[in-house]
This record gives C-alpha cells, sequence and structure tokens, in this order.
C-alpha cells in the first residue's frame, strides 16, 4: 500500500508539473496576442460601448470579410478564453463555484480590454467582453464536468 500511494504522488507531481507549464505557455500566448503581436500602437482611441454591434456586424455583413476574419473575430475570442475559464477554478480554491469564477471571469476580460485601449494596442469592444466571456464559461462548465467525473471515480 505504501509504494502505491508514493507512486500515485509521483504521478500528482508530474501531473501538477504539466498543468503548470501548459498553463503558463497559455497565458503568455494570450498576452503575446493580445498586447505584441501584430499590435502597433493606435493613433486616438477605438471603442464600442453597444452590446452586439459588431457582433451584429459581422454576421449581417459577413459576405463582405474575408472568412478568416470574421470567424477569428467570432469564434476565436469564443475559444481563445476556454482555457482561462477553466484555470480561474482550477488555480483560485475560492473561484470553484462557478458564480465567483463567473465574476471573475468578467473582471479578467473587462481589464483586458481596458488594458488595450489604455496602452494603444487595440480597441475597447464590448462584443469581445461578450465573446470572451462565453467562451470563458464553457471553460468553466467544462472544469466542473471534470471535477464531477474526478469524484465519481474516486468514489468508485
Amino acid at each position: 500500500m505504501m509504494k502505491m500511494n508514493a507512486a500515485l504522488t509521483v504521478k500528482n507531481w508530474r501531473a501538477r508539473l504539466l498543468f503548470l507549464l501548459m498553463s503558463a505557455g497559455y497565458l503568455a500566448f494570450l498576452f503575446d496576442l493580445l498586447f505584441i503581436r501584430n499590435r502597433g500602437f493606435l493613433d486616438g482611441y477605438k471603442y464600442n460601448i453597444i452590446p452586439f454591434q459588431t457582433i451584429g456586424m459581422y454576421i449581417s455583413q459577413a459576405h463582405r470579410f474575408n472568412f478568416w476574419i470574421w470567424s477569428a473575430n467570432l469564434f476565436g475570442n469564443i475559444v481563445l478564453f476556454i482555457p482561462l475559464g477553466f484555470l480561474i477554478p482550477a488555480c483560485i480554491r475560492f473561484a470553484r463555484r462557478p458564480m465567483l469564477a463567473s465574476v471573475l471571469l468578467l473582471l479578467v476580460n473587462t481589464s483586458i480590454e481596458v488594458a488595450q485601449i489604455i496602452w494603444h494596442v487595440g480597441s475597447f469592444d464590448v462584443d469581445d467582453i461578450i465573446l470572451n466571456f462565453f467562451g470563458g464559461m464553457l471553460g468553466i462548465v467544462l472544469f466542473g464536468w471534470l471535477k464531477r467525473d474526478v469524484k465519481m471515480q474516486k468514489s468508485q
């Protein structure tokens, strides 16, 4: 029994290290994509504070845009934040309740948009917050499913 517990501890240590490295890589990628890559400093401020204006434009005028432009702006903002929604409850114990994780996710997404406009490396778009939040919520749900599955396997 002692050898089995030691093996599980080593396995958990490796899994945690892998999780930590993957999380750090994701956060570095996210920072690079949102603040550094292909971002020149903008003159003035660009912003949209009307919910669903940009989303509606990309949907109603999809024929005017290259497929990759509108799909990246709509679906990319969702997919990009799924891991963040998973990381928040996985790394912050008090945020394991979905409501607290959601509030924290919303604060992080809004902070990113505000930082982009302050540093002139992007625009503030409430639709980005909506899409990023939706993606993050998918990550929070994914975390909840995984947590429930792990509990079920431990009880068997």
